[in-house]
Formats: structure tokens, C-alpha cells, sequence
């Protein structure tokens, strides 16, 4: 069987792997673990900063469509905004 390039599971499901990740204390285990451990959540954390960004981008080009000049601009701010904190 070929190695699948990506794999999908569930929204709750993703989030909840962060949640539990981010509730464990990796400190008392190998070096080695220890930065696998991180390597993946610092990963997944990325992962669901770029779905927030993709949600964001939806958001924008709803407000563009929406002709409200308003709603254009703060959906353009929050988009760059966690864009360019997607980048750093």
C-alpha cells in the first residue's frame, strides 16, 4: 500500500489532539522525544493558525462582495494581520 501524501480526520478531532498536546509535560521525558514532541504540536499549531487564516480570507471576500466599505476593511485588517503572524 503507497504512503498517502495527507490524511483527513475531523475538525473536534484536531482540535482536541492540540488541546490534549498542549496539556502534556514533555520536560519529563528523552531529549529525543522531547523535541519530536515539540517538532509536532509546534506543526499542528501552524496547521490550525493557517485554517483561522483561510477562514479569514473567506470572511474578506464575503465583506468584498457585500459592497459595505466597513466591513471590507476590517475583514482586509484581520486577514493581513494573522497573515503576517502566520509568517514570524
Amino acid at each position: 500500500m503507497a504512503t498517502p501524501k495527507n490524511v483527513q480526520i475531523p475538525y473536534e478531532l484536531f482540535m482536541a489532539i492540540i488541546d490534549v498536546l498542549e496539556y502534556v509535560d514533555a520536560s519529563k521525558y528523552a531529549d529525543d522525544f522531547q523535541s519530536l514532541f515539540d517538532a509536532v504540536l509546534e506543526e499542528l499549531k501552524t496547521k490550525k493558525k493557517r485554517l483561522e487564516l483561510r477562514e479569514d480570507y473567506s470572511r474578506l471576500i464575503e465583506a468584498n462582495k457585500s459592497g459595505d466599505e466597513d466591513k471590507q476593511l476590517e475583514a482586509r485588517i484581520e486577514y493581513f494581520k494573522k497573515r503576517n503572524q502566520l509568517r514570524f
